[in-house]
């Protein structure tokens, strides 16, 4: 892999937090998050960075994010951001909430081709009494395509996934939202809420994917759902 410029290390607190760039920017998010000053850097990054392509690396097995006081990270990705990705390492990452009031994601991604959750594992999810928070809120338009790969959501107890999308097309043909190789286990509430104000249906489509035990499901205005190969529901 061909590395462009020079790699370049932040040191927050006592933790490093390195920014290789490669065709993109690429972040290695270190497993310490006891410290909202680490995160607040993490948020300021996303926001501030013109880069195409945007890559935050979770490597590690285990990410503890019960002890965060801030409660909602927020990215308004600059126009110049095609591709935004959270990835995990290939055996699963795991986000553990401990049913703490720290830890979602609000993902301003209006201006981006696509959007991609792959490999991480979300434990134990709670945000009751807090404002309304999805463990992931995604705001796109037009032809941005989200995936979420390779994912497993277990033992949460609030809303997991929330998407608001338009488009001006008369006629959708390919799915936008599109979820691959998935499990959701023990969910006790809706797991995705999605809304479209636009002039036509759009196309969400799941994949391989596991619903086993799980207490609600699906909120949806003007979105068809397909399933590929997944068990009854």
């Amino acid at each position: 892999m061909k590395i462009i410029n020079n790699i370049f290390v932040f040191f927050i607190i006592s933790l490093s937090f390195y920014c290789i760039r490669i065709y993109g920017t690429e972040f290695i998010i270190k497993n310490n998050l006891y410290d909202d000053k680490y995160f607040d850097s993490f948020e300021t990054i996303g926001n501030n960075f013109y880069e195409e392509e945007l890559v935050f690396k979770f490597e590690e097995s285990y990410y503890d994010f019960s002890n965060l006081k801030k409660i909602n990270f927020e990215f308004k990705f600059n126009k110049e951001t095609k591709n935004i990705y959270f990835i995990g390492n290939k055996n699963g990452t795991i986000f553990d909430f401990k049913s703490g009031k720290g830890g979602s994601f609000f993902i301003n991604g209006i201006n981006a081709n696509s959007i991609k959750i792959e490999n991480i594992i979300f434990n134990n999810y709670n945000q009751r009494g807090q404002n309304h928070m999805y463990l992931f809120a995604i705001n796109v338009i037009y032809d941005t395509t989200v995936y979420i790969n390779n994912c497993t959501f277990q033992n949460n107890d609030f809303e997991l996934i929330g998407i608001n999308t338009w488009s001006n097309k008369i006629k959708e043909s390919e799915p936008r939202i599109i979820i691959n190789n998935c499990n959701f286990y023990k969910n006790s509430v809706q797991l995705f809420y999605t809304y479209n104000t636009g002039y036509s249906y759009k196309l969400i489509k799941f994949s391989n994917c596991k619903f086993i035990d799980n207490g609600g499901l699906f909120n949806s205005f003007m979105f068809e759902y397909i399933f590929e190969n997944c068990n009854k529901i």
